[in-house]
C-alpha cells in the first residue's frame, strides 16, 4: 500500500506507456536519494524526472555499485562517528537518516539488490520511472 506520489517506480522490462505498474516495485524519493547517485553513473543521460530506460547490459553494473554501496554502509554502522563519509550530495541529510534507520536502509537495499539479480537472469531492460 502507497501513500501519496513521490515514489520512483522500477519496471522489470521496457516502458508501454502505463505507470503504476503490478510487476514494478516502489522507492520512496526521500528513499531512493540515497542510492541516486549509482543510476547517474551507470546512466550518462539519467534523469531524475523523467522515464529512464537502462539496458540489460548494464543491470549488472548497476548490481555491482549496489552491492559496494551496501558494504560501505555496513561499515558505516561502526564508523559513522568515527570522521568516515560517504561522498554523496545529501550527506547529511543520509547521515540523519542512517543513524536513526540503518538496519531498514541497508534491508531495504539488499532486497533491491536481490530483486535486480531477477532481472539480470531475464536479460531484459529495466525501466526507472521517476517522479
Amino acid at each position: 500500500e502507497l501513500e501519496g506520489t513521490c515514489y520512483i517506480e522500477f519496471l522489470p522490462g521496457k516502458y508501454t506507456g502505463k505507470c503504476w505498474n503490478e510487476s514494478s516495485i516502489y522507492i520512496n524519493e526521500e528513499t531512493f536519494l540515497i542510492f541516486e547517485d549509482l543510476f547517474k553513473e551507470v546512466l550518462i543521460n539519467y534523469d531524475h524526472y523523467s522515464f529512464n530506460e537502462m539496458p540489460a547490459s548494464k543491470v549488472r553494473l548497476l548490481k555491482v555499485k549496489l552491492h559496494q554501496r551496501i558494504s560501505i554502509l555496513k561499515n558505516l554502522q561502526n564508523n559513522l562517528l568515527n570522521g568516515e563519509t560517504l561522498s554523496l550530495q545529501i550527506n547529511e541529510l543520509f547521515t540523519q537518516k542512517f543513524k536513526s534507520n540503518q538496519i531498514e536502509i541497508i534491508q531495504m537495499l539488499e532486497n533491491f539488490y536481490d530483486w535486480l539479480k531477477k532481472i539480470e537472469t531475464q536479460n531484459i531492460p529495466l525501466s526507472i520511472l521517476g517522479i
